[in-house]
């Protein structure tokens, strides 16, 4: 194994030899082979070839907010969910990264700001590569503005109730997990990637309603959804004893 600055010192017979050259586990580099015949003491050079690049840019919907960032990764299908390498993309979503051999995927993932009071927001998408030279991939990423407010069931707005949004269809497909609460009219603004989306709604602390979620629905465009809470069920009674 060459040390921390790739020298190496190995002693074999004179004659024809190959060489295989494997970079370490999660190196962009890929397997290479090299032959050469060797007659004496010498000094020989190995060679890692160099990963291909994919090159691009994230592409967002105008009137978003700015992103606390944008990162991009690659890998293949074996890798785990989140990839091999991520690059971040510049303030206009310009990035580029080494895609190294068997690169069968690149994805995109778009981070908001929160808060203290608001969880994960972020979406990611998934594009098929397979790179066999540098490579220009634009990655579209179709965020939805979703807008409404959260009420009684008689249409009063109900402040301080989060949201969590939820658009997971399968491990490979587009993903979005973007918490918010709403203000205290009960307004809330969230940003969802198009798909199967469920929400959980969960009410602050013993405001009289039930946490719930809203299951089966799907957005396709920027949409305003009216979200009814559930008040909690009070059960009155008398104790008897015999």
């Amino acid at each position: 194994t060459s040390d921390n600055q790739g020298n190496y010192t190995a002693y074999i017979l004179a004659g024809p030899v190959s060489v295989s050259i494997q970079p370490p586990s999660g190196s962009i580099y890929s397997t290479n082979s090299q032959a050469f015949t060797v007659s004496g003491d010498t000094n020989q050079n190995l060679s890692l070839p160099s990963p291909n690049q994919v090159s691009g840019k994230v592409i967002l919907p105008a009137g978003l907010p700015t992103p606390s960032q944008i990162r991009v990764a690659v890998g293949s299908s074996s890798d785990a969910h989140w990839g091999n390498t991520f690059v971040s993309a510049d303030a206009n979503g310009n990035y580029s990264i080494p895609a190294p051999s068997g690169t069968s995927y690149i994805m995109a993932q778009v981070v908001f700001p929160t808060s203290s009071t608001v969880g994960s927001n972020q979406s990611t998408v998934w594009v098929n590569i397979s790179p066999t030279s540098d490579l220009t991939q634009n990655i579209s990423v179709p965020l939805l503005k979703v807008t409404g407010k959260t009420t009684d069931k008689n249409g009063v707005g109900i402040g301080g109730v989060r949201l969590g949004f939820l658009r997971n269809a399968t491990v490979w497909d587009s993903y979005t997990s973007y918490e918010t609460t709403s203000d205290n009219q009960g307004n809330y603004t969230a940003y969802v990637l198009a798909g199967p989306v469920s929400i959980g709604v969960t009410p602050y602390l013993n405001s009289g309603f039930s946490p719930s979620s809203l299951t089966g629905l799907t957005f396709s465009s920027a949409i305003s959804q009216i979200i009814a809470l559930r008040s909690e069920e009070r059960r009155v009674g008398k104790e008897c004893r015999s």
